[in-house]
């Protein structure tokens, strides 16, 4: 028995699909230029001490005491059955972590102090570039495998849609103001991943389909094919982004204060990878073809 293929007509909305890309991206640019992104410890730099106690609500109490003094501080629970949390301070908190310890002994008379790491404005800066490097290397990295896998054509239609999808993940950061934290570079490189899964899966039936000629197909029958390359893995498409997103939104529901920044930006960033690769990496092909 033949499965059932859909015949939505993806490529005739193609220009809404990029007018609002362009109009996605150019607010993830404006926020990221005039909200930015909310930097962690681990960029900035500063005092990380990590502590045992089983008291209750350590996190709220410890929140609400440490508001009066300091504003720049993040406090996670690591471990539920080691009652472990861990707690970044700026480096404001710097100069006075005796004092700050001394604060946490008095108002936690069980908690033992296991590490304490200082992360210097230098090496903040280390992982900023370092995180930087590893985005712009994979996304060339990418472009270069589907090239050598298709062909430039195929290449530069990819690359497009992973600026894409990291530029408006960023965006989705900026606005939300989740802690940006090396977790984070995890989420951008996973989604680029997730994404350029999707654009191959597409491309290899579009290949199969037209070969790797692009260049010498007329366009109005380019159209048609993208379309059905397009709808007969659309199933596949689907199926494994929303099984994903159900995890991620699992891990949003149930997963804390420390992954929800991580989950968040997770579940948009994949869903966001597979409207491109429907949306923008396939049909930006068209404008390769034959006139």
């Amino acid at each position: 028995m033949s499965k059932k293929i859909p015949h939505i007509n993806f490529i005739g909305k193609k220009h809404y699909a990029f007018g609002f890309s362009l109009l996605l991206s150019i607010l993830s640019i404006v926020l990221l230029l005039f909200n930015g992104l909310n930097f962690s410890i681990d960029f900035k730099g500063g005092t990380i001490i990590d502590f045992q106690t089983e008291q209750q609500n350590v996190a709220v109490e410890l929140k609400d005491a440490l508001d009066k003094d300091y504003k720049d501080f993040e406090v996670n629970k690591i471990s539920d059955s080691e009652f472990t949390y861990n707690l970044k301070m700026g480096a404001s908190a710097s100069q006075d972590i005796d004092k700050l310890i001394y604060s946490l002994k008095q108002k936690f008379n069980d908690i033992q102090i296991t590490k304490v790491d200082y992360i210097g404005p230098k090496i903040g800066a280390e992982f900023a570039s370092d995180a930087t490097k590893a985005i712009v290397f994979s996304l060339i990295a990418m472009m270069i495998y589907v090239w050598i896998r298709f062909n430039l054509t195929f290449g530069l239609g990819v690359i497009v849609a992973l600026l894409h999808d990291v530029l408006i993940t960023l965006g989705f950061f900026s606005l939300s103001q989740f802690q940006f934290d090396l977790t984070s570079i995890a989420v951008v490189l996973t989604v680029v991943g997730y994404s350029i899964n999707d654009s191959i899966v597409i491309y290899d039936r579009i290949r199969e389909n037209i070969g790797n000629k692009v260049s010498a197909i007329n366009r109005s029958k380019f159209c048609d094919l993208i379309n059905r390359s397009i709808n007969e893995t659309l199933s596949r498409t689907i199926m494994t982004s929303f099984t994903t997103i159900v995890v991620c939104v699992a891990l949003l529901i149930f997963g804390g204060e420390a992954l929800r920044g991580f989950s968040a930006g997770l579940s948009f960033g994949i869903a966001f990878g597979t409207y491109s690769s429907i949306y923008v990496s396939a049909p930006i092909l068209i404008f390769f073809s034959k006139k």
